[in-house]
């Protein structure tokens, strides 16, 4: 039950980058797009840290990683553009 607890953070923190982004968009105000590259970074971190403690239980879960690793890439490059 912890390993889903874990994987279910993992992925309300992307969720949560990913509003973060677009709030920063919606504002134009600076201070939105470094909080929104903090969650990316949190995000990244924690399914860096998910996977490398192999807490990956199955491959759906991997595969959910592996799209919100894309996901986290297709945001900071979203930030880049707009910046």
């Amino acid at each position: 039950m912890e390993n889903d607890m874990s994987f279910e953070g993992v992925m309300e923190a992307v969720r949560s980058a990913e509003k973060a982004i677009v709030q920063a968009q919606g504002n134009d105000n600076p201070q939105d797009f470094q909080r929104a590259h903090l969650h990316i970074m949190q995000a990244q971190q924690l399914i860096n840290d998910f996977q490398q403690n192999d807490m990956v239980r199955d491959e759906h879960q991997r595969m959910d990683l592996h799209h919100a690793q894309e996901l986290l890439k297709h945001l900071l490059n979203a930030q880049d553009a707009i910046q």
